[in-house]
């Protein structure tokens, strides 16, 4: 009888530890963190960018509409900046000789317009840009910026219409 039980001692195998342990978690949790900290902030400036690009490319949109409503309206648009930079509005001229909001880009936290200069028919400097019926529009430029600093420059060509930006 002694015999058996030292031969089912030896017979029986080791049961295969599953999972992982204690100091293998932690050097994994470890790890993730440092990672995590390292990518964090090229992470929130990546973000900050891709605002400052959104943003503009709304802007542009806007004043794109806003020179297609004129020519298909054969009236004039007019495009306002915020005093404050965080908004830019659409504004049509409709039969009673008033201006109706027809749209309008509220800018994200961080982006502001922080310059802007458009020309008059007259000459003169004007605080509004203005699209007419024939496809024209008020010259000139305005400065879309984050708070870190960079910028993107939106520009009008008076004679054309045309929006671009840089």
């Amino acid at each position: 009888m002694t015999a058996g039980l030292l031969q089912r001692r030896r017979c029986a195998p080791e049961e295969p530890t599953l999972g992982f342990t204690l100091i293998e978690l932690v050097t994994a949790m470890a790890i993730l963190a440092v990672l995590s900290a390292l990518s964090f902030p090229t992470w929130t400036n990546f973000q900050s960018k891709q605002r400052l690009s959104g943003g503009t490319r709304d802007v542009v949109s806007l004043l794109r509409h806003a020179q297609a409503s004129a020519v298909a309206n054969a009236t004039t648009v007019k495009v306002d900046i915020a005093p404050d930079g965080t908004s830019v509005t659409e504004y049509l001229l409709n039969t009673s000789s008033v201006y109706v909001q027809t749209g309008k880009v509220a800018l994200a936290s961080g982006i502001t317009v922080s310059a802007y200069s458009f020309t008059a028919r007259t000459g003169g400097a004007s605080a509004s840009a203005f699209f007419y019926s024939r496809g024209t529009a008020t010259g000139g430029t305005l400065t879309l910026r984050r708070t870190e600093g960079s910028t993107r420059t939106v520009t009008i060509e008076g004679v054309t219409g045309r929006v671009s930006y840089t």
